[in-house]
């Protein structure tokens, strides 16, 4: 059987756009993944990590009074403010709140400040490939807003994972062992 030359040329063509559009968006990914993470290594020298060392200890902490989270608040806004713009808005917003707290509120406003700012530091340690903080280290450090976050640390990893499904393999065992 012979194909019509017309029909092979076509084929051709199609193969070659085919070929050209995902070399393109391959190297399109990847020029954005560079941008991105050059972006987001800024934002972790400038901001992030000057804020991580400011609040670690007292990430998601309970304990504190209104003039610490006014203050904590206040320092914060200062290393937004001279980081050239290089953190994400809303969490300058929140940090803001944290400045402008009262009795009635500083205790919800410093709990979502935590969880924003503690989901923004992975991200961008994430893309710039900075080990992120273990489940222990976040566990031990109290590092976790509600015992959903606590179960979401301690077992959305494969570590956790693994100890997981070693869990129930244990317990099935043991039910299995007393029937």
């Amino acid at each position: 059987m012979e194909v019509d030359p017309i029909v092979f040329e076509l084929i051709k063509i199609a193969v070659t756009i085919l070929t050209a559009s995902t070399t393109s968006i391959i190297l399109i990914r990847n020029l954005a993944r560079t941008q991105k993470s050059s972006t987001s290594q800024l934002i972790f020298d400038k901001c992030y990590f000057k804020i991580f060392s400011l609040i670690e200890y007292k990430l998601f902490s309970k304990e504190l009074s209104l003039t610490e989270v006014r203050d904590i608040g206040s320092e914060i806004v200062e290393i937004f403010n001279s980081s050239e713009g290089y953190y994400y808005p809303s969490l300058k917003i929140y940090a803001e709140r944290l400045a402008k707290s009262d009795t009635r509120n500083y205790q919800e406003n410093w709990a979502y400040f935590s969880t924003r700012f503690s989901s923004e530091y992975d991200k961008v340690c994430a893309i710039i490939k900075i080990p992120l903080r273990s489940r222990a280290y976040r566990i031990n450090r109290n590092q976790y807003g509600s015992w959903y976050d606590f179960l979401r640390v301690y077992f959305l990893n494969l570590e956790g994972i693994l100890e997981l499904i070693f869990l129930l393999f244990l317990i099935f065992m043991i039910i299995q062992f007393y029937l």
